[in-house]
């Protein structure tokens, strides 16, 4: 996928495959993501800065991810978490 400077998909170049690259620039790692650039700057994931440029490494974009993700099962303990204490309280 190729983005442009807006984050949108541009259709006319060819497409670089995301997987081979060991950074990532700030609307490459956002919309690997999932979120805006100005989100991005906000999750604390560690960068690497050179001057006016900000790069991701891949490999800090996946350990934030796996960090930062919850499985249904979690979700549904604090649920039943806040459940049991808002009840017992």
């Amino acid at each position: 996928m190729v983005l442009g400077a807006e984050g949108a998909a541009v259709t006319d170049q060819p497409a670089i495959d995301l997987s081979t690259r060991i950074t990532l620039r700030a609307v490459e790692a956002a919309a690997s993501l999932g979120v805006s650039e100005k989100t991005l700057r906000t999750l604390g994931v560690p960068c690497i800065r050179s001057g006016r440029v900000v790069l991701y490494a891949v490999s800090e974009l996946q350990k934030w991810a796996a960090a930062n993700s919850h499985s249904d099962e979690d979700r549904v303990a604090e649920t039943v978490g806040g459940i049991l204490e808002a009840v017992n309280s």
